[in-house]
């Protein structure tokens, strides 16, 4: 891990002082990021037997060392699954709605049934982006929450001790 640090020098015209900005950053490149198994991958039914093909690797080693060079083939073969497969799942969201804009741009010139049935296509295309998309994002928000826990919890536990608190019954009057 290493320190970057950058220098550049800014004008003078509001002031006569020659004016400079350091800049720091740490770099954690170097870092392997960790390995996440996403939901999305569940929706392809060859998802096992990727699993199943690389966990039946031959690896030597003792039960622990067999057990992590497991892992590891497991967490290499579906990376390469997922870029194959899946790739990045938000270029295929814009490449999607642009399929979708020139599809709408052909189906206004002609109105043929071919044109419709191309936009319906794309169209459906698009939903099936979307929706990995938004079980990424519903997935990571998860994973930040558990991490970060729920800033607001002590608003939401106020909330709701002034509604219990309104919402006693002191008494029944019978009619």
């Amino acid at each position: 891990m290493g320190m970057n640090f950058g220098v550049r020098h800014l004008g003078r015209e509001p002031s006569d002082h020659a004016l400079f900005l350091l800049s720091t950053s740490t770099r954690l490149d170097n870092k392997p990021r960790s390995f996440r198994f996403i939901n999305v991958w569940t929706s392809k039914p060859e998802l096992l037997d990727v699993i199943r093909t690389s966990w039946s690797t031959f690896c030597l080693g003792r039960s622990l060392q067999w057990l992590a060079a497991k892992l590891q083939h497991v967490k290499c073969a579906l990376q390469l699954w997922s870029r194959v497969h899946f790739g990045n799942i938000f270029d295929a969201v814009k490449q999607a709605e642009e399929v979708v804009m020139a599809a709408e741009a052909a189906f206004d010139n002609d109105n043929s049934q071919q044109q419709w049935l191309a936009l319906q296509e794309a169209r459906a295309v698009m939903r099936q982006s979307l929706v990995k998309e938004e079980a990424y994002w519903r997935q990571n928000a998860r994973i930040k929450w558990l991490q970060d826990g729920d800033k607001n919890s002590r608003f939401f536990h106020v909330v709701v001790a002034e509604r219990r608190a309104k919402s006693v019954i002191h008494r029944i009057r019978n009619s």
